[in-house]
């Protein structure tokens, strides 16, 4: 998958009646992204665009995957199940909705949005407060370590 798929989306082709977009999120996606938190994963994102007559465009957003992220614990790489749903609105770049929460601004000339960052954003803002494998399945050199019975060499 092109990592940048969801950086130059084109609404314009939105129908009033909706339109469906599913995209799979993976581990190209996670590493082309400023963050830590995800070190990758497998995603579907599905997105419903629906265009209103005053060229503002209705996301229905789901996500449903699996990502990888360090354990709290061990920081070893832990597998968590994601599942999340949103409601977004895109509008032309203007400064009546400026200080609007959910959202986007387009380019008026193309209608072209970038979701990158806010599918980063529903997907992390969707993973529990605590990440960490079950105890028995931590890296047990890191637990030593944490406990401090740790014999091996500094």
């Amino acid at each position: 998958m092109d990592e940048n798929v969801l950086q130059n989306l084109d609404l314009h082709q939105a129908s009033e009646e909706g339109t469906e977009m599913v995209f799979h999120l993976n581990d190209a996606f996670f590493k082309a992204l400023a963050q830590e938190e995800i070190l990758g994963g497998d995603v579907e994102f599905r997105l419903r665009v629906r265009r209103r007559a005053d060229s503002i465009y209705l996301l229905n957003v789901s996500v449903d995957g699996v990502v990888q992220t360090p354990c709290d614990r061990c920081l070893d790489p832990v597998s968590i199940h994601v599942e999340a749903e949103d409601e977004l609105r895109a509008v032309h770049d203007d400064e009546s909705f400026a200080d609007e929460a959910e959202v986007l601004l387009t380019d008026k000339r193309s209608d072209k949005v970038d979701l990158s960052w806010t599918a980063y954003e529903i997907i992390e803002t969707s993973l529990p407060l605590e990440r960490c494998h079950d105890r028995e399945n931590c890296n047990p050199e890191m637990l030593a370590r944490i406990s401090g019975t740790y014999e091996g060499e500094e």
